[in-house]
């Protein structure tokens, strides 16, 4: 279900443009969340003002990674290997 949907996205993305998408890997988030919320505004040509900046910066200082410990899975627990993932969502990478 989820290979069909990336699929969908990629296929809406390729007719309207990439200027109405902006990609934020999960780790940027992480790493610095203001940061990368000003880049995909940026990128969308969207005002970031400081009210936003500070917001953002709020949310993150509350919601630290790994505050509630970590989460870890494995391919292998829901029977899928990396090939097959890879195979499945390759085109979006």
């Amino acid at each position: 279900i989820w290979a069909e949907a990336v699929r969908r996205a990629i296929d809406f993305r390729e007719r309207t443009g990439d200027g109405c998408f902006a990609d934020l890997p999960f780790a940027d988030i992480q790493a610095n969340p203001v940061a990368a919320i000003k880049r995909a505004y940026a990128h969308l040509d969207i005002p970031f003002d400081e009210r936003s900046q500070a917001a953002v910066q709020r949310w993150a200082d509350s919601h630290r990674p790994g505050q509630h410990g970590a989460h870890v899975s494995n391919l292998a627990d829901f029977g899928l290997d990396s090939p097959r993932v890879h195979a499945a969502f390759g085109s979006y990478s």
